[in-house]
């Protein structure tokens, strides 16, 4: 089950949080507007992905836990590609943190 999860969130960060999509540079305005905006939408997407492929949000969400807490490096290398940010550096792995985090918190609400 944690597979299908991780493959889940794998492939929600890396189709939605790209260069394309995300600044350069973060800021204020991005950490406070974009970010949560985008980690809603994120969160919608994944509740409708649960139920599509016959999981619990609750699985999901124990998922973002525990790469927000014990996996942010794994996962982080498993994100990163041409595509999207290299979050293995130090300043987008703590932006990744926080998205996980503010995805985790819309899928609680």
């Amino acid at each position: 089950m944690f597979n299908q999860v991780l493959d889940i969130l794998k492939a929600e960060i890396t189709s939605y949080y790209t260069n394309e999509d995300l600044p350069t540079m973060w800021n204020e305005s991005v950490l406070r507007g974009d970010i949560p905006r985008m980690a809603s939408d994120s969160a919608a997407r994944l509740k409708r992905r649960a139920g599509v492929n016959n999981i619990q949000v609750s699985d999901l969400i124990l998922g973002l836990e525990q790469i927000e807490t014990l996996a942010i490096q794994d996962f982080a290398k498993m994100v990163s590609n041409i595509y999207t940010p290299d979050w293995n550096k130090a300043e987008n792995q703590a932006v990744l943190r926080f998205i996980i985090s503010l995805i985790s918190e819309n899928l609680k609400s």
